[in-house]
């Protein structure tokens, strides 16, 4: 979930925020603005023409001057016309870069998100931020900024221009501009703050929609359906009641700024009708008055509109500003670059908790040799892959160090660390794209031997022949056309292709059959050869075949033996994996 920050973005500190996005467009955003500007004025520029012809021919009758200021009414409305086009050609460029590197700024911030943070946020909100939200970004300077400038500069213009025709019609006008403003802003408060709700609701409703769809098969066999309808039925509620509420402030507010505009009307056509009353006015002022009258009329109530709006889209703005400041692995201070030639690891006193919660590391000293296979056994919370996790940079710790070949890593670079570190989880990461993609995920720049060598290794080469495409073949959106072994394998082989010194398998084999697992134990004596190795497992034949064992609990250490030893005298060892006495005597 994405935390709240104490920073709140007001409209000028959101406008500030989302300019930041602007360095390398900044010229196409000057024409775009302008090109607007120049609209702005042809509109406010068409009346004043029209009243001039007007007046020309009731009471000069000059035909002459009339027919010229007519063909240069028609070559406004043409240049009019070419500046629609250019600036739309400009926008639908804008919209897309703009819009593309709000995008890049968020998708790089989520790769670089803390680990411990990124672990706690919901996939569905961040996703829908990214893909969706970011054109927020592009449609408040256009709509909130641009068009609003230029709503507020008509209105200007207007009245000024109406102050010279009357004096008391322009006070009319200025006595209910800041009435109809007063509103706005009352009004754009609870918007605000209903929409800051609205887009809470929503982002959590999205991560349980994600969560739902990924869990189906569980859901299904659990009986769950009706629970999980129950659920979908209450979220969309509340989504219902938040936008309900958000759309009764647009409407109260507009249905009291229509009413003043209503107001406005009566006055502005009781002083006109005085003027020409007492020939104070000729008829083309009273089609500019009222032409203008118009344009004030719908420029006030866009303004309104784009201000109601401009909250609404704030909520976003202040979402994605939060999100982009939220802890990543910029704070890693390591410049270094690890260097490992053996593989020695050591944890000396190693303490870490994460954010607001007890240790969950306590004081670990370990020391594995390099070339060995180490096996970190405990009951699932004890710390071994938070333990892993430390050593691949993925958190920083409380207290104590960790050396490789006696490296602090906390001294060296995250992309040294992560060279030298390879890790294989339970969940093997696949893309929706070819094994060979899925392979060379982490050496892009293999040749095609040390491709095959590495599938050679992790014994899946056989298998990608046998494949109509082979290497070229799409395995599917999370390798779902794959088996849990094939997965299994892909990652080994995408490791030996990689190349790291240290290898940590994380329950790698923990959801496969016996038969799979004891395969995927034969592709690790290729891989490990000459490799120290970090085995963390819940199953035995795993542990068997590593070297020495750690066993763990609450976050200490508590014994270290070879697995035949803790096999025959740990009792502690035995109850971890099910082990009766008689069958070891056996």
């Amino acid at each position: 979930m994405i935390d709240s920050r104490k920073e709140k973005l007001d409209l000028f500190s959101g406008i500030k925020y989302i300019m930041s996005f602007i360095e390398g467009y900044s010229l196409q955003f000057i024409i775009f603005f302008f090109g607007w500007f120049i609209i702005a004025i042809c509109e406010v520029i068409v009346p004043v023409i029209f009243s001039i012809m007007i007046n020309q021919i009731i009471y000069y009758k000059n035909l002459a001057l009339f027919l010229k200021i007519s063909g240069l009414f028609i070559i406004l409305i043409g240049f009019n016309a070419g500046m629609y086009y250019l600036i739309y050609q400009v926008y639908a460029y804008l919209s897309n870069m703009y819009t593309f590197k709000v995008r890049h700024c968020l998708f790089k911030q989520m790769q670089k998100l803390d680990a411990e943070k990124m672990s706690s946020s919901k996939y569905g909100d961040i996703a829908v931020m990214i893909q969706w939200q970011a054109q927020v970004c592009m449609d408040f300077i256009v709509r909130n900024i641009i068009h609003s400038f230029n709503h507020i500069f008509k209105i200007f213009f207007c009245i000024v221009i109406i102050f010279n025709i009357s004096p008391y019609l322009a006070l009319a006008m200025a006595i209910l501009v800041p009435i109809v403003v007063m509103i706005n802003v009352k009004f754009g408060r609870k918007v605000r703050k209903a929409s800051d709700k609205q887009r809470k609701y929503y982002g959590d409703y999205i991560g349980w929609i994600f969560e739902a769809m990924q869990g189906f098969k569980d859901i299904r066999l659990l009986g769950a359906v009706p629970l999980v309808m129950d659920k979908f039925k209450k979220n969309q509620e509340k989504i219902i009641r938040t936008e309900n509420q958000n759309k009764f402030y647009i409407l109260s507010a507009n249905n009291v700024i229509q009413l003043a505009n209503v107001l406005f009307k009566v006055v502005i056509f009781i002083v006109l009708a005085l003027l020409v009353s007492r020939s104070d006015v000729k008829i083309g002022a009273v089609i500019i008055t009222c032409s203008y009258y118009e344009i004030i009329r719908k420029n006030m109530q866009t303004l309104s509109e784009r201000y109601m709006d401009s909250q609404k889209r704030l909520a976003i703005i202040q979402r994605i500003n939060d999100f982009m400041k939220l802890p990543t692995t910029d704070s890693w201070t390591g410049e270094k670059e690890l260097d490992v030639k053996s593989g020695d690891i050591n944890f000396h006193n190693v303490v870490f908790s994460y954010v607001n919660n007890d240790n969950v590391i306590n004081g670990v000293n370990l020391k594995i040799n390099h070339g060995k296979k180490y096996a970190l056994v405990g009951k699932s919370g004890c710390g071994k892959t938070t333990l892993a996790y430390l050593l691949a940079g993925f958190y920083e710790l409380k207290d104590g160090k960790i050396e490789v070949d006696g490296q602090d890593i906390s001294e060296c670079s995250l992309k040294s660390i992560h060279k030298e570190i390879g890790l294989i989880q339970q969940q093997v990461m696949q893309l929706d794209s070819s094994i060979r993609e899925n392979i060379m995920l982490g050496n892009k720049g293999a040749s095609e031997e040390e491709l095959v060598q590495a599938c050679k290794c992790a014994g899946i080469y056989d298998f990608i022949m046998s494949l109509e495409d082979g290497f070229d073949t799409m395995i599917g959106r999370f390798g779902r056309n794959l088996s849990g072994g094939q997965r299994q394998r892909i990652a080994i082989a995408r490791i030996y292709l990689r190349n790291p010194k240290i290898i940590v398998f994380d329950e790698a084999t923990s959801a496969l059959d016996s038969k799979t697992e004891e395969k995927i134990h034969d592709s690790w004596k290729s891989i490990l050869s000459n490799r120290t190795a970090i085995i963390i497992a819940h199953r035995l034949s795993s542990v068997m075949l590593c070297d020495k064992v750690a066993m763990i609990d609450n976050g200490s250490i508590k014994k270290i033996g070879t697995p035949e030893e803790l096999y025959k005298n740990d009792k502690k060892f035995r109850k971890l994996f099910a082990i009766d006495k008689e069958s070891v005597d056996a």
